[in-house]
């Protein structure tokens, strides 16, 4: 076993050696934004409602709608979020999370694969909705795509990290936690 962790741990350092210079860089993104960002606190805070609402509850009730069986519809939930933040919102719930950590990957890759042309087709032209809408709905995936857009991706790390943060919280309070697993039907 000692082994097979060696290798897992030997492949994996490389990439996490690079997480804390991807995370600088977005962070002095958002810095330099910060005048931007607190003028448009408004629209942020809503992005952010609306990422949890329907990040979280608007997936559960959707996949109770498709008839999923309990466990796809707990797994599915916490889809839009980074996966260590998944991993705590499954943790909350009582689920497994490696079916959830797998399903973030596909949201994050169709998000960033698709989500720029249909932004750009449902009229979303500026940063500010731009980057808003990939961090909200297309966590840390999403919002490396935006680097292609630098004047949106700041607007992408603060929705990816509220919209995170927010549902972590929702699902670990008792009364939002229950309200979430009553939407999901399990």
């Amino acid at each position: 076993a000692s082994d097979v962790y060696k290798r897992q741990a030997l492949c994996g350092a490389p990439l996490q050696r690079l997480l804390g210079p991807s995370v600088l860089a977005l962070a002095v993104g958002v810095y330099g934004r910060r005048r931007d960002v607190a003028a448009n606190w408004k629209a942020v805070a809503a992005t952010t409602a609306a990422g949890v609402g329907v990040g979280l509850y608007g997936t559960a009730l959707l996949a109770r709608a498709a008839g999923l069986p309990p466990a796809a519809r707990l797994a599915l939930l916490p889809r839009c979020i980074t996966s260590p933040l998944a991993i705590a919102v499954c943790t909350s719930l009582g689920e497994d999370h490696a079916a959830a950590v797998a399903l973030v990957v596909v949201t994050g890759v169709l998000g960033a694969a698709g989500g720029p042309s249909a932004l750009t087709a449902l009229g979303a032209t500026k940063p500010l909705p731009r980057g808003l809408a990939m961090g909200a709905a297309a966590h840390g995936i999403g919002t490396a795509q935006m680097g292609s857009e630098p004047e949106a991706q700041p607007f992408a790390a603060i929705a990816m990290s509220l919209v995170g943060a927010a549902s972590v919280v929702a699902a670990s309070l008792p009364p939002t936690r229950a309200a979430l697993r009553a939407v999901a039907g399990v």
